[in-house]
């Protein structure tokens, strides 16, 4: 799930600023066009809170990705961009470095997990967003079986996100909390 993009943004960003040569980055996001189609999708009304606005703006939330991307010139460093239910993406490849938006609740836990798991290569690192404490984590890492995992907000009092990997992402697990 990208929602508008800030996650994304700033992943094309770090594509972009590389050394090494360009790699593959797709998104998959519901890309939801309005207050009909969220409601077809969630059978729920949509919140007033101002973070959901964006799903009611000419486009919904796949047209402010889009042009958040465009606007910052970030569209070439974004291999695929793919608008629906990850449930029905039937990938040709597997990948070995994800960042998920997916994994909020038990519920988005017991139904994308499973899908999570084969869309994985058998050595992993992913981060995903919102996971606060070791309750989360550890049912998240109960669908992925011998992985390491680790939280963010021990060491970056405002963050929330959990981090998965297996034997062969050690080290890079290592850089991505600690900086070495």
């Amino acid at each position: 799930g990208s929602w508008i993009g800030r996650s994304t943004c700033a992943i094309a960003s770090g594509i972009r600023d590389r050394v090494a040569k360009p790699t593959r980055f797709d998104v998959i996001d519901h890309g939801i066009t309005g207050e009909r189609d969220w409601y077809r999708r969630f059978d729920a009304s949509l919140s007033l809170d101002p973070k959901f606005e964006a799903v009611r703006v000419s486009g919904g939330i796949g047209g402010q990705l889009m042009q958040n991307l465009a606007d910052r010139d970030l569209l070439k460093f974004v291999t695929l961009v793919i608008l629906g239910d990850i449930r029905y993406y039937t990938p040709i490849i597997k990948y070995n470095t994800a960042f998920l938006d997916i994994l909020h609740d038990d519920n988005e836990i017991a139904m994308n997990m499973p899908i999570i798991k084969n869309l994985l290569e058998d050595e992993y690192i992913f981060l995903a967003d919102d996971v606060i404490d070791e309750i989360h984590a550890s049912k998240i890492a109960y669908h992925l079986g011998s992985v390491s995992w680790a939280l963010s907000r021990p060491i970056k009092e405002y963050s929330k996100l959990g981090l998965f990997w297996t034997k062969d992402f050690e080290d890079r697990a290592n850089y991505i909390m600690h900086g070495n």
